[in-house]
């Protein structure tokens, strides 16, 4: 008897999607908060050609969140079959709740992990924001530099 290569009908397990979603966000998280972290020290130290390279890391890093965090909303409304009330709180525990006929091992382990991206998405904007605060202080730093010299070579005749 020859197999199919692919089956006509795939029979999918929606918590079990949205669990695997959640869990490569989470190794998104991780690897966004490491190009952070190197991103600080970098312009710390001035080094603008790790900084390119972070950069594009950092982009190609956010682009793959984004892709994500936008699939799993999706699946959340799939999964919940209804729209989200304007009153209700947009936290992804409160969107998780809204899933019915969950197990209560699956709820453990949904909950556990919408917890634990919340948190990881707090520290993620606390260090994006310490970056931005630290560029931005550095810009402002060259450009006072910048016209200080300008101003002194500006009483000079060639």
């Amino acid at each position: 008897m020859i197999l199919p290569r692919v089956k006509a009908d795939v029979e999918t397990d929606s918590v079990a999607v949205l669990e695997r979603k959640m869990v490569r966000i989470r190794a998104l998280h991780k690897q966004l908060s490491h190009i952070l972290e190197t991103e600080y020290v970098s312009g710390m130290a001035y080094d603008s050609k790790s900084l390119k390279k972070l950069i594009l890391r950092k982009r190609n890093c956010v682009n793959r969140f984004e892709h994500l965090v936008r699939a799993m909303g999706e699946q959340l409304g799939m999964m919940t079959g209804r729209e989200m009330s304007s009153t209700m709180s947009r936290s992804l525990v409160d969107r998780v709740k809204m899933i019915q006929g969950l197990t209560p091992k699956q709820e453990e382990v949904l909950f556990g992990l919408a917890n634990d991206l919340e948190q990881r998405h707090r520290e993620l904007m606390k260090a994006a924001s310490r970056n931005g605060l630290l560029f931005k202080s550095v810009l402002g730093r060259l450009s006072v530099t910048s016209k200080y010299v300008n101003h002194r070579n500006m009483g000079r005749t060639p």
